[in-house]
């Protein structure tokens, strides 16, 4: 990352470039795949944004301020996944909000804008880099 701070670009073009890399892959790749094998429903491009915005920004927010490894990221999209099997009555409520499952969509969106808004604010404003 002191590399890419290290070139012409402001930190929020910097934001924008590295969000919009990582969803245009995501899109490319998806719409190549439903072309070619899936044609009978249409692609959820929403559900693929609202899961990369929020991971996205959890994973930039626990890379700013507690370290570079993934372990947070990685254990919260865990219990997500599993959080049906291990806890009911959990699930029932966190799945309404959950990037993985969405049963409320509008709120997952609004829960994942929420999470990469904060990111943002950190990335932009918060100049502590652990490097």
């Amino acid at each position: 990352m002191r590399f890419f701070l290290s070139l012409p670009f402001s930190r929020t073009e910097l934001f924008i470039y590295s969000f919009l890399l990582g969803f245009s892959l995501i899109f490319t790749t998806s719409a190549v795949g439903w072309a070619l094998f899936d044609r009978s429903s249409s692609p959820e491009f929403m559900k693929y944004f609202i899961f990369y915005s929020f991971y996205f920004g959890m994973t930039l927010v626990y890379a700013l301020k507690i370290g570079s490894t993934m372990l947070l990221p990685m254990l919260i999209l865990l219990f997500d996944l599993i959080s049906p099997f291990i806890a009911p009555e959990f699930f029932a409520v966190s799945s309404q909000f959950s990037p993985v499952y969405q049963q409320n969509q509008p709120l997952s969106l609004a829960v994942s804008l929420a999470v990469l808004a904060i990111s943002y604010v950190m990335f932009v404003f918060g100049r502590g880099e652990k490097w």
